[in-house]
């Protein structure tokens, strides 16, 4: 079955993978997946449509952005900016995630599988491992803990 996004009007993707909105940011409610802890760990997750932190000690490029996601227990929680984020990956390199939303009230921060694909990069799973690469180059790699 083919799907239609009701933004765009483009086939192959639902509005929550919109790629005019990734790019624009959105300003509707979007669901993400419930938080419960503090953590200063980043959680690759492929339930959430964009990448998101609460920690300012990271943080690149800050551009204001006004906008709101809505949690699973639907609880809203206010998008304040859009920055990019360097850090160290555990091969050593520098790691960027772009358009990274700023939610300071966000207790996790959450690393978008599908953000990834939309920026061309594959992400892997199995044997309790998970990979990003980018063609050939491994970006980073790390260890399944849980369901996350």
């Amino acid at each position: 079955m083919d799907v239609t996004c009701w933004t765009c009007k483009e086939s192959g993707h639902v509005k929550s993978q919109c790629p005019m909105l990734m790019a624009e940011g959105f300003e509707g409610d979007t669901p993400i997946c419930s938080v419960e802890n503090s953590t200063k760990s980043w959680v690759l997750d492929s339930g959430v449509p964009f990448h998101a932190i609460h920690s300012k000690d990271v943080m690149q490029n800050f551009r204001h952005y006004q906008g709101k996601v809505r949690l699973v227990d639907n609880m809203c929680l206010y998008i304040i900016g859009v920055v990019d984020v360097v850090f160290k990956t555990t091969l050593g390199t520098d790691w960027t995630l772009k358009s990274v939303k700023f939610i300071r009230d966000i207790n996790r921060m959450l690393i978008s599988v599908g953000q990834h694909d939309n920026e061309g990069h594959h992400v892997i799973f199995g044997d309790h491992k998970w990979i990003v690469m980018k063609g050939n180059l491994i970006i980073e790699k790390g260890q399944k803990h849980g369901t996350l």
